[in-house]
């Protein structure tokens, strides 16, 4: 999206787009050394912080009204998703940041972005539906389990 914004002359959605390049990549190189998925270290801390002032200063700097600010709240969104390391959270915070990059590539005219967004945030909510659907099993599995009762209904203990 990064290209088209730059046909537009849509600069904040540009850096936005550069920024969420560099910080997809940073975390990225992290993750792949991270003994523990789930904790967040000083480093990932300190790269949330510098990741939201870096988007902030493009934005303060690029900006041309008021809904070019909706580029920046979804990078912001986007990083802080990124940053607190729950699965759900992360697709929940995923409709905001897809809501936010909607509405700036409809002020800016980007079609293919509208079209694609659209398309993200249809498997954003497919994704917290499956999300919910899988966790309530499991649960519902677990609780069964725990009660000393057969969680394939009728089936012998044996299978």
């Amino acid at each position: 999206m990064g290209i088209g914004f730059c046909f537009l002359s849509a600069w904040v959605g540009v850096g936005m787009c550069a920024i969420g390049i560099c910080r997809d990549t940073a975390f990225f190189f992290i993750d792949r050394k991270r003994k523990d998925p789930k904790k967040i270290t000083v480093l990932d801390t300190l790269l949330l912080i510098g990741f939201i002032a870096v988007s902030v200063i493009v934005t303060v700097f690029t900006e041309s009204g008021i809904f070019t600010w909706f580029a920046m709240v979804s990078t912001v969104t986007h990083t802080f998703a990124l940053w607190q390391r729950h699965v759900f959270i992360y697709r929940l915070l995923g409709l905001i940041v897809g809501i936010s990059w909607l509405l700036y590539c409809i002020y800016e005219e980007n079609v293919v972005g509208v079209i694609f967004e659209i398309l993200f945030f249809i498997a954003t909510v497919v994704g917290i539906v499956v999300y919910i659907v899988q966790h309530k099993k499991k649960s519902e599995i677990t609780q069964a389990i725990s009660n000393n009762k057969n969680p394939c209904g009728n089936l012998p203990p044996s299978l």
